[in-house]
């Protein structure tokens, strides 16, 4: 057994990041747009997706000010945007391993004509998987949410290591959240080396975490 796993730091890349919308976010119903927006907060925070609040369409947007070409190109194998989204070749691999609670939703992804679909397969990403298998008190490098003693948040350019997890993090679900980490999640050293093996895990970001 491996004497270690991996802490995925892809929500602070904005290389990932897609400004890709759905109908429900200009929803006209106030309250059902507001329920909207904080399920994509919450899941981006590895909270799961309310049922009847994930769009099985998105689409491509760009602002009245935005200069920037029109989105054409693949999505990277893992991308942030309302919600977390992996090509059908990232999902391939994630099939084979134990997601504890967490869900393949497929959905379509159209080009800013919100008719043309966009190159690739892709799925939502529903997270709802945890453990609570983070050491703080051998991590004490690893920083803290500014103005918190509590929480801790990775920087993108933190080094193999800097966190230490608990045996209990090489048992059950091969990828999950630790509550007091934000903006992080966690896989097994397993489902890490299928993802190199695939050519998918660049966007994953993954930085090396001791067991101890």
């Amino acid at each position: 057994m491996t004497d270690y796993a991996w802490m995925s730091v892809a929500s602070v890349d904005p290389g990932i990041v897609r400004d890709l919308r759905s109908d429900a976010s200009f929803s006209e119903d106030e309250e059902f747009r507001k329920s909207y927006v904080a399920a994509c907060s919450a899941s981006g925070r590895g909270e799961p997706i309310p049922e009847g609040l994930l769009p099985e369409t998105f689409f491509a947007w760009r602002g009245p000010h935005d200069e920037s070409k029109p989105l054409a190109k693949r999505l990277p194998h893992l991308t942030h945007s309302d919600f977390w989204f992996v090509s059908a070749e990232t999902a391939d691999v994630l099939r084979r391993f134990d997601l504890g609670g967490c869900k393949l939703h497929p959905v379509e992804v159209l080009m800013e004509d919100r008719k043309t679909p966009l190159p690739g397969s892709y799925f939502v990403l529903d997270f709802n998987s945890w453990k609570d298998v983070f050491l703080p008190e051998h991590s004490p490098e690893f920083p803290f949410v500014r103005g918190s003693k509590t929480f801790r948040r990775p920087h993108f350019s933190n080094p193999d290591d800097i966190v230490a997890l608990s045996k209990e993090a090489l048992t059950r679900a091969d990828i999950w959240w630790n509550r007091n980490i934000w903006g992080a999640f966690f896989l097994s050293d397993r489902l890490a080396q299928a993802l190199r093996a695939a050519n998918v895990d660049k966007p994953f970001s993954l930085k090396r975490c001791r067991i101890v």
